[in-house]
């Protein structure tokens, strides 16, 4: 049996489909959750889901809704639910609902297999950013949405020792590739670069790291047959390249068939916006989530705090080969 938490989110409705190539049908549960602010996203998926005639459970990760009824002990568990917005204070679908899933389909052993999609938001506090990240790259969450994260992470490594079942953590950085939600980054940069807005030709320095949301699935795939060992868990890092928001957007600009004109900035002033960032965390428990969450997106952007660089994947997984940003922008054009 293998479960799929979030199947009807951006990622599940691109993998649930694919997994009946190495499932039977009757064999593949799909969890999935339906909220007003995702309703576009969650209803495409759910179609997505019914047209492939996948076996759907609504629950709610949270309240422990219906997971009464969910088999136990199943072979794999692919878990994608989480709350992603950082503009929202509550994230407990991120670690409560890990915990609530997890002892619904208890008890667990060396058969199963729990994959697990993370986020390198975990490191966005980071001070020295001179270096990549990586997997040894110790978390410095800076926001709710990466702390419950980082507290599921921590759920989970304990319960495998416990529990003796086997557990991969997938570190996902921004994810593209035709994401219908209207206040996600690239439907966001998109809009804005029809109109010539100013925050799109500046020359933002801060590396950030991208996959397609295709490669996303394609490295799930192929982890769901490399298993760690019984009670043992891995982590890894998915990522394709760094850019920074201006090489970003200059390559939207020319996809769009707009002429860019960059406002170049001098290097002191992004030099005082590194500096002011480490600063930006002090502020989280004073002012509005949806003010704090401009500023900590700013702190992205203006350094690099989320650029990546390991090779661990491309070792584990050597038939993995993501694509460019250069290539998958098409999908968000």
């Amino acid at each position: 049996m293998l479960i799929i938490s979030g199947a009807n989110g951006f990622v599940g409705q691109h993998l649930a489909p694919r997994v009946k190539k190495y499932f039977k049908s009757s064999d593949i549960l799909c969890l999935v959750s339906r909220t007003i602010k995702e309703e576009l996203l969650e209803t495409q998926g759910l179609e997505i889901l019914k047209e492939n005639q996948l076996k759907i459970l609504d629950v709610n990760l949270v309240t422990g809704k219906i997971l009464g009824k969910l088999p136990k002990s199943p072979e794999i568990i692919i878990h994608l639910a989480a709350n992603t917005d950082t503009s929202k204070a509550d994230h407990r679908s991120n670690d409560i609902g890990t915990k609530n899933l997890i002892k619904a389909l208890g008890p667990l052993n060396s058969k199963t297999h729990v994959i697990y999609t993370s986020t390198t938001v975990l490191y966005s506090g980071r001070i020295d950013c001179s270096k990549p990240i990586n997997e040894e790259t110790p978390p410095a969450p800076s926001n709710e949405y990466g702390r419950s994260k980082l507290r599921a992470e921590e759920f989970l490594k304990e319960q495998a020792v416990k529990q003796g079942f086997r557990l991969t953590i997938v570190r996902l950085n921004t994810i593209y590739g035709g994401d219908p939600r209207t206040y996600k980054m690239f439907k966001v940069l998109r809009k804005n670069i029809s109109v010539g807005a100013l925050t799109t030709r500046l020359n933002w320095p801060g590396r950030t790291a991208l996959v397609h949301v295709e490669d996303v699935v394609s490295a799930i795939l192929q982890f769901a047959k490399k298993t760690p060992k019984p009670g043992k868990s891995e982590t890894y890092i998915l990522y394709a390249d760094n850019l920074t928001m201006s090489e970003i957007s200059q390559i939207m600009y020319e996809k769009m068939g707009i002429r860019y004109k960059p406002i170049n900035l001098p290097t002191f002033i992004w030099q005082l916006c590194s500096f002011t960032r480490r600063f930006i965390p002090l502020s989280e428990k004073i002012v509005p989530i949806s003010v704090y969450n401009l500023a900590w997106r700013f702190g992205l952007i203006v350094d690099d705090v989320i650029w990546c660089k390991s090779d661990k994947i491309f070792k584990a997984l050597p038939g993995w080969k993501p694509r460019k940003f250069l290539v998958g922008v098409e999908d968000e054009i």
